[in-house]
């Protein structure tokens, strides 16, 4: 009886695990994504900065 206790704790214990680790991927890509964004924003502004300079 306790072999199957410690079974379902196992499981559910590894079952957190992944579902954890495939959460934080997903956050990890939105981070990059988001960092991408941001890294663009500014290349634009650098763009516009040297634009009004010449003006």
């Amino acid at each position: 009886m306790i072999e199957m206790f410690l079974g379902g704790l196992a499981f559910g214990l590894m079952m957190g695990i992944l579902f954890t680790k495939i959460h934080m991927e997903k956050k990890q890509e939105e981070l990059e994504d988001w960092i991408h964004e941001q890294d663009e924003l500014i290349d634009l502004q650098n763009k516009f900065i040297e634009q009004e300079a010449k003006q």
